[in-house]
């Protein structure tokens, strides 16, 4: 049986595109929409869903007493909130009531995707850009986050060999791929993960493992050629 979810935003373009990206997938089913906390709370009690995907700015009575109310009456309903913004505050609050996600909302449909898999297994899903914003939130927090699952082996390949300094020629020869692939990876992985420049790619990489020298060793030559390609 498909995942049940509710879409509260009050952006129709957002909530058509959030429709569209899981209405091709056959493990979600979009139950309802609502276009602010009240009519969340209404729909929710009508339909109960699995899964509510909610805008944290919804005008109407505030969002996180909202949310508050319907785990009160509905505890295994996980909550994913959607935000513009890569605020501190609003992630301690939604880990606080332990929603099973925080998303930016211009994460990627497929990327959303994928995160919305992991929340229905258990897993917190935050978008990468504030992966390291869970940290400073203190250890304590029951936070599970994998952004490497968000991009593939072969992307994973690529990011190494970037940051490691080789050239996209070397890259090509290496991976048996064409230079345009060597740069579509790139592209997708940085859209994915949405990243927008060499340091966060590079601090990507160290974050999670994927080189082990340090920092200064890595050129950003490569990098700066793609760009400049792109």
């Amino acid at each position: 049986m498909p995942v049940s979810c509710l879409i509260a935003d009050d952006h129709d373009i957002l909530r058509y595109g959030i429709r569209r990206a899981l209405g091709i997938d056959p493990e979600f089913k979009v139950v309802g929409e609502a276009c602010d906390a009240n009519e969340l709370e209404q729909l929710t009690f009508e339909h109960h869903p699995d899964l509510v995907l909610c805008d944290i700015g919804m005008p109407g009575q505030p969002v996180w007493d909202t949310a508050r109310r319907i785990r009160k009456e509905f505890p295994r309903i996980k909550f994913v909130f959607l935000t513009m913004y890569q605020d501190e505050s609003y992630l301690a609050k939604a880990l606080d009531m332990k929603a099973a996600g925080y998303v930016l909302k211009n994460t990627p449909p497929e990327v959303l995707v994928k995160g919305l898999r992991q929340c229905m297994k258990g897993n917190t899903f935050i978008s990468p850009p504030m992966v390291y914003m869970v940290e400073s939130l203190g250890a304590s927090r029951p936070v599970n986050i994998n952004p490497l699952s968000l991009i593939t082996i072969r992307e994973r390949e690529t990011i190494k060999f970037l940051v490691e300094g080789h050239s996209v020629k070397e890259i090509a020869i290496l991976m048996g791929i064409s230079c345009k692939t060597v740069e579509a990876h790139k592209f997708n992985t940085m859209q994915k993960l949405n990243m927008h420049s060499k340091v966060e790619m590079v601090n990507f990489a160290i974050r999670n493992k994927l080189i082990t020298c340090p920092c200064h060793q890595a050129s950003l030559e490569p990098l700066e050629a793609l760009e400049a390609a792109a």
